[in-house]
């Protein structure tokens, strides 16, 4: 968004989902007060003060050409979109062992979760701690766990028409625990696990390990690349989903 000494005007900069004005697509549009802007997951209300800044004096520093090119390189952008993109109920699997400013966002999130273990002190859930966190397509914290968990290895998603609680008990069921009662180890919640379980599931097998589930995302070791794996008649087909330029 701009002002060219007369009007405040947004431009749309090529973006994926496209920028919205009262729920029409735009290039580039004049705004006036109380228009309904919607960009990407960012929604506000356009607020004209009597008196306006002078424009800025444009030092050079950034131009639209700028900012479309950061656009494009930034690839967590595009993971959310590949994300919000997905036809069921997003969830995620991450291990805040590695990750205890997220714990603290997702437990303000409002979103359901629940940790695999729930026998540790949250103070010190030990050297594996995975949960399963619901992530709403247009809720914060979709924004919170890519930016934080994407390329560390320690989140895995995944998309089901079916209820928390039933996504739950199925992964539940793929935990190893140790004779204290604390995660051992699962198939599921890093990229790299996830990847050797999926690579020799037969057909019989993958239909097992999915259950519920419909697609598990993952980094790939390319951080370009999103991996989205589903089941097939040959036992899993994966789909490479680009997220850099």
């Amino acid at each position: 968004m701009y002002y060219d000494g007369a009007r405040a005007v947004l431009r749309d900069l090529q973006s994926a989902n496209g920028t919205y004005v009262n729920s029409t697509g735009i290039t580039e549009c004049a705004l006036n007060h109380g228009d309904q802007v919607a960009a990407g997951q960012t929604f506000f209300s356009v607020e004209m003060q009597p008196e306006v800044a002078a424009p800025p004096v444009d030092d050079g520093e950034l131009t639209p050409d700028d900012l479309l090119t950061a656009f494009r390189n930034e690839p967590r952008d595009r993971v959310r979109w590949a994300l919000r993109d997905e036809a069921h109920t997003l969830y995620a699997v991450i291990d805040v062992a590695h990750t205890p400013d997220l714990l603290v966002k997702i437990n303000r999130s409002g979103e359901e979760f629940c940790a695999f273990d729930e026998t540790r002190d949250p103070e010190d859930p030990g050297e594996t701690a995975p949960l399963l966190v619901a992530l709403s397509s247009g809720g914060e914290l979709l924004i919170d766990v890519v930016d934080e968990a994407w390329s560390t290895g320690v989140a895995v998603f995944l998309t089901s028409e079916h209820p928390f609680h039933e996504v739950f008990a199925h992964l539940v069921g793929q935990v190893e625990y140790a004779d204290d009662g604390s995660v051992r180890a699962t198939s599921f919640h890093k990229p790299d696990v996830l990847y050797e379980q999926l690579a020799r599931c037969s057909t019989d097998e993958a239909a097992e390990f999915f259950g519920p589930v419909a697609a598990f995302l993952a980094e790939s070791e390319n951080p370009d690349e999103l991996l989205r794996f589903q089941r097939s008649d040959s036992g899993v087909e994966v789909q490479s989903i680009p997220v850099g330029l």
